[in-house]
């Protein structure tokens, strides 16, 4: 009976979501379910740090009053064109007060910073891909943001 338990177990333990482990300073990689196009806002579950973070974020805009977008064309005439729609967001992280999200919803993935408190450090979120052409699609890796200005990325 013994015999077969170990083999379950191995077996279980395999089957388990894959989250590789941390490297040594403290980066570590995950997929992440995102939504497809722009929504106006979307929840991801982040892990870092041995701690989970769920983040609920909403579309905001960083384009001034009176953005618009123009194109030249072949024969040097400027024409005004509809500006795509914005990717940028601001969120909360859930049962963390004072923890704010400022992010970028891309083709290639999310990119964000997760701001503690008062300014404290946080981490960053980025698309494997980014860093790595041949990383597998859904991968994102997440980083420390020690030494990082207050503010970064719109967090205020």
């Amino acid at each position: 009976m013994t015999t077969l338990l170990l083999p379950l177990a191995s077996l279980l333990v395999f089957l388990a979501p894959q989250t590789p482990p941390h490297e040594p300073d403290g980066t570590t990689t995950q997929v992440l379910v995102l939504p497809a196009g722009r929504p106006s806002g979307f929840t991801v579950a982040l892990d870092f740090g041995g701690a989970s973070f769920v983040v609920d974020l909403h579309a905001h805009s960083v384009r001034a009053p009176g953005f618009a977008v123009a194109i030249t064309d072949t024969t040097g005439r400027v024409i005004p064109s509809a500006a795509p729609a914005p990717s940028t967001y601001r969120g909360l992280v859930r049962d963390r007060a004072g923890w704010h999200v400022a992010a970028s919803l891309e083709p290639d993935g999310l990119y964000a910073h997760v701001l503690g408190p008062r300014g404290e450090s946080g981490f960053f979120v980025q698309p494997a891909r980014s860093l790595d052409p041949n990383a597998p699609a859904g991968w994102h890796r997440l980083a420390a943001s020690r030494g990082m200005a207050g503010g970064a990325c719109g967090v205020r």
